[in-house]
């Protein structure tokens, strides 16, 4: 697995869980790397995020329409955020 964030990109917020990595772009695109055994750095299409949360084997993202987009070991699960 790669170890460093992919390059040409600039960055706006970057996140580290226990064994991969996440960050936000200037574009907001969501890029993962590192670990991928339970789908952890597979981000889910169609999403925009502005905030990620990462754990050993999962992944969690908030979008702007306060939705929460988990995927990895659980496979991808949409919940919504409570108001």
């Amino acid at each position: 697995p790669k170890a460093n964030p992919p390059q040409g990109n600039l960055w706006l917020k970057p996140f580290a869980g226990y064994s991969h990595s996440c960050g936000i772009t200037s574009f907001g695109v969501t890029l993962c790397w590192g670990r991928n055994v339970e789908g952890q750095s597979d981000v889910p299409d169609g999403y925009v995020f502005k905030e990620l949360s990462l754990g050993e084997g999962h992944t969690c993202g908030l979008t702007n329409q306060r939705r929460l987009i988990c995927w990895g070991a659980e496979g991808v699960r949409r919940l919504e955020v409570p108001t």
